[in-house]
């Protein structure tokens, strides 16, 4: 397993947006500047609507970084108080107009761990209605 670069310093440059810059050195002794993303500290749900065995379901959002329209599977914010399974739950109606019978966190995982810090967590819905 590599070693981790040891981490020098630490700064937040963009508060709004939680964007921290990171001064680190690698075992090679390079240097570099890396910037990261914190997230809210809310859990975030991704849901994958099964209709059937066959028939997943997707939503068709405006994507602002690509200034087009995207495929995509449900997802959202775990609102305080909420489980992840009842966020999970209220994003499906919420996205689609499906609630689900049956849920089941699949797995946690990071959707771009090269500049982001939060997780999100991948829910089966199954038994639509």
């Amino acid at each position: 397993m590599k070693t981790l670069p040891t981490l020098h310093d630490t700064r937040l440059v963009e508060p709004r947006y939680k964007i921290e810059q990171m001064d680190l050195e690698f075992s090679n002794g390079e240097r570099r500047t890396y910037e990261r993303i914190h997230g809210s500290g809310r859990p975030i749900v991704v849901i994958v609507p099964m209709l059937d065995r066959d028939t997943v379901l997707l939503t068709r959002e405006y994507a602002a970084g690509l200034h087009r329209y995207e495929l995509g599977l449900p997802r959202g914010r775990v609102d305080p108080g909420e489980t992840l399974l009842e966020g999970a739950e209220r994003e499906l109606k919420e996205e689609i107009g499906y609630g689900a019978r049956e849920l089941l966190i699949l797995r946690t995982v990071s959707l771009a761990p090269t500049y982001m810090s939060h997780m999100a967590h991948i829910v089966l819905a199954r038994d639509l209605y």
